[in-house]
């Protein structure tokens, strides 16, 4: 910013437009002191001019030369008007121009504080540019690693879709394996039932005849008991049986009535078996079926591990081992009471 104690430069005065003997077209307007120089130069000639007398006219050379001496002091004079009057113009226009210069300075003062203003907002924009500059670096690192992260994620999601896509397959096969052991299982428990129907109809079968069986045999006990106790109440000497012979007809009457109730014990346990339900093994054999059961005659135990095809029930048949013996006690305590009356 330029001092205000210095003057400021001289500006150009615009020439005007008056008749003058010289063109100030292209003369530029005088200074102040060239002015006040003239007017001094002018002034002293004046004063030398009205203090010599004048001369007396001789010569026409020496009036022409009056004549211009005349003339010159004349356009001198008007010159120093005019002088004078572009002296006032130059101090208007100063004024004018000062006034300017001022409201320049301090319009240069406004747009250097702007200029300041606006570099310490470029200094911030700077800053902030750093810090974005700095923060889309640390984006950029941090977008790769997530990408390689991604990659990862990706590799290990394909490689649980493939195990996944395995073990899928697994199970399909092992579905279609177990459907059709499932299917195998129903058949074989459709079979069974039906073996089941036919053995229940064997056992009703079987049960009637023995039930008929064991009546006549009761019956017929019943008939050698009362023989037996009419034969006790006999006093006839010849009719006698001796103690040992009624002992033994006695045992074999008790043991006879023991086998009875064995035999109906075994056939209440072949109509109704001891199991709670039937369960398929992997084979699809019946648990029932697998284990042997238990008899309290060992002449009446099945084999129950055979195949259900080979087995028969335990009194399918009214020709059962049981009632054979039953048959042959009987017979025999009847042979015996016959020799002994």
């Amino acid at each position: 910013m330029r001092d205000r104690s210095t003057p400021p430069p001289t500006p150009m005065v615009p020439p005007r437009n008056k008749p003058s003997v010289l063109d100030e077209s292209n003369i530029a307007p005088p200074r102040l002191d060239q002015v006040s120089d003239a007017c001094e130069v002018e002034a002293e000639a004046e004063a030398e001019a009205e203090a010599e007398p004048e001369p007396e006219p001789e010569a026409s050379a020496e009036s022409e030369a009056d004549a211009k001496v005349r003339m010159l002091a004349e356009e001198l004079k008007a010159a120093h008007a005019r002088a004078l009057e572009d002296r006032e113009l130059i101090h208007t226009s100063q004024a004018g121009y000062k006034a300017h210069v001022e409201l320049l300075e301090d319009r240069v003062e406004a747009l250097e504080a702007e200029l300041a203003a606006e570099r310490q907002d470029r200094k911030a924009a700077d800053a902030a540019k750093a810090v974005n500059v700095k923060r889309i670096a640390d984006l950029q690192a941090e977008l790769g690693k997530a990408k390689r992260n991604q990659a990862k994620l990706v590799a290990a999601l394909d490689k649980t879709r493939s195990k996944l896509a395995a073990a899928l397959a697994d199970a399909d096969s092992q579905r279609s394996a177990l459907t059709q052991q499932l299917d195998a299982a129903h058949g074989k428990l459709a079979n069974t039932e039906l073996l089941l129907q036919a053995r229940d109809r064997q056992l009703v079968q079987s049960r009637a005849a023995f039930n008929l069986r064991v009546g006549e045999l009761e019956d017929l006990a019943h008939h050698a008991t009362a023989r037996l106790r009419s034969s006790q109440a006999l006093t006839d000497p010849a009719a006698y049986i001796p103690r040992h012979a009624h002992d033994a007809l006695r045992a074999k009457l008790d043991k006879a009535r023991a086998e009875i109730r064995d035999l109906k014990r075994a056939l209440a346990r072949a109509h109704h078996p001891p199991v709670a339900a039937i369960d398929f093994v992997a084979s699809g054999t019946p648990s029932y079926l697998s284990h042997p059961a238990t008899s309290h005659d060992d002449d009446t135990s099945v084999d129950h591990s055979r195949s259900l095809h080979q087995r028969r029930p335990p009194s399918a048949s009214p020709e059962h081992p049981k009632l054979f013996k039953v048959t042959a006690n009987l017979t025999s305590y009847e042979t015996d009471r016959q020799a002994y009356a």
